[in-house]
């Protein structure tokens, strides 16, 4: 179970990787999961990158008791995990093994002594972490287009007078108030 260098240079990096950067990289941990193994548990502390070397998994959120599908990540320079890492706070999804996967461990610890001894491959590391989430983003996005779509139609038809109500609401309750106030204001002389 050594690190695939080789991979991490061409793949992930996608630049040969110095002497000084590979023996950082060596505290990468492998790990190997089963397909349907959880990888991550939904609400627990984080603190680790993952990086998908091999495999896909699934990201799903877990609210009052419906569980969402939000993301598949596929291998190819893929990172999840990336929200708790960096935030120190608990973990926002459960991640599930699609089929077997290989994930590299990429330890807080560790990216904190990459940070000051290899800026570039820091800069690496934290450019995968934000496309990873622009993906995530982007995909949530497209799956709330049809949503959005049916949700603005719907307010398109809703008669005009149905859509003032609130505001003039509003209004009769910002004068009342002012009203009151006067009132109040003219007793007290």
């Amino acid at each position: 179970m050594a690190i695939n260098f080789d991979w991490l240079e061409n793949d992930f990096f996608k630049r040969p990787l110095s002497n000084e950067e590979k023996e950082l990289l060596h505290g990468l941990q492998e790990r190997r999961y089963r397909q349907s193994e959880r990888i991550i548990e939904q609400g627990t502390a984080g603190g680790n990158l993952y990086i998908l070397y091999a495999g896909k998994v699934s990201v799903e959120v877990t609210k009052d008791g419906v569980r969402t599908h939000l993301v598949d990540v596929g291998e190819g320079c893929s990172v999840f995990g990336e929200m708790s890492f960096l935030s120190g706070g608990l973990t926002r999804a459960d991640v599930i093994a699609i089929e077997n996967c290989v994930v590299y461990v990429l330890k807080k610890e560790l990216f904190e002594k990459i940070m000051g001894q290899q800026k570039e491959l820091a800069y690496k590391l934290f450019q995968s972490m934000l496309c990873a989430s622009t993906h995530a983003v982007i995909d949530l996005e497209l799956k709330l287009l049809p949503f959005l779509s049916v949700v603005s139609a719907k307010v398109r038809s809703i008669p005009l007078i149905v859509k003032l109500i609130p505001v003039i609401f509003i209004i009769v309750y910002i004068l009342a108030f002012l009203y009151i106030s006067i009132k109040d204001f003219q007793y007290g002389q």
